[in-house]
């Protein structure tokens, strides 16, 4: 659904009426946004999803396109709307807690059925910690699953921080050493990077019709994003995986415009398809 949405935005930016086509758009970033409104973890995941399809088209139509003023700055209305109604991670991860707890207690309230999970060889414990289970006492089951679900409690805090801050922290000792847990570090530790680069991308969508807009008042590019403040943007749109502005550079051929990426690094727009450290996350280059 999200593609076909892009897909009918693109055709009819091709026809020139950028008004619907910028309407499809906003329309699927805001769909993304709300779907994970309420849900957990897999349905903020899927949200994600759906904005980075919308973003990754406007990426490439903003550039070309050839709106008129008011329809760049009806786009730019809607997606500073977006951007206060932004549903984070941090909150899809304390709606995934609380869901999980209230499936725990109604699905594993007894000393056998936690004996069952602990032992279920498709969970993927280790086979020692399996043995322990089998013959585990009461209290002892009930202390390790208590302790698994205070830290699940204990990392909501952790996605509540900026990617800057979050990095600097080691994830797994907000976990602890619980067994069960220690399941889940390593796909719940890549998240801020997941939401730092949706993040990303919608502020770079920000810049780019800002960027527009005034080529299409002023006949050019603006020299730094600066411009934009305060007629077009109350603030320079930030890259969120630095805490600073986004990385911005005009040229006769056009504009280059891109984040720091996971490293936190400029590394002067240069591209990283590997979303390894040592390249930047570059939405549009001359």
């Amino acid at each position: 659904l999200a593609r076909l949405m892009a897909l009918e935005g693109t055709m009819y930016a091709a026809h020139g009426d950028y008004a619907a086509a910028f309407g499809d758009y906003a329309t699927l970033l805001e769909f993304g946004n709300e779907s994970r409104r309420g849900g957990a973890i897999i349905g903020g995941l899927a949200g994600t999803a759906m904005s980075d399809t919308a973003a990754q088209a406007l990426h490439g139509e903003l550039p070309r396109s050839q709106a008129s003023p008011e329809e760049y700055r009806d786009l730019l209305s809607r997606l500073e709307a977006l951007q206060t109604r932004h549903h984070t991670m941090s909150q899809s991860v304390q709606s995934e807690v609380e869901a999980f707890e209230n499936w725990f207690g109604n699905t594993y309230g007894t000393e056998e059925q936690m004996r069952d999970l602990l032992t279920n060889p498709d969970m993927g414990l280790q086979r020692d910690f399996q043995r322990w289970a089998t013959t585990a006492v009461s209290e002892e089951l009930e202390s390790l699953m208590a302790d698994m679900l205070q830290s699940y409690r204990n990392i909501v805090p952790y996605f509540e921080l900026p990617y800057y801050e979050a990095r600097e922290v080691d994830f797994g000792t907000i976990v602890g050493d619980n067994p069960v847990m220690q399941l889940i570090v390593e796909p719940l530790a890549r998240l801020p990077e997941v939401e730092a680069r949706e993040q990303a991308r919608t502020n770079a969508v920000v810049t780019q019709a800002a960027l527009e807009l005034y080529r299409s008042e002023q006949g050019q590019y603006p020299a730094s994003l600066e411009a934009f403040v305060p007629d077009i943007l109350t603030q320079v749109p930030q890259d969120p995986f630095t805490g600073g502005p986004m990385a911005y550079a005009v040229s006769a051929d056009g504009y280059l415009l891109y984040s720091a990426g996971n490293d936190m690094e400029d590394n002067g727009g240069r591209i990283n398809e590997y979303s390894e450290p040592g390249g930047d996350l570059v939405f549009h280059a001359p």
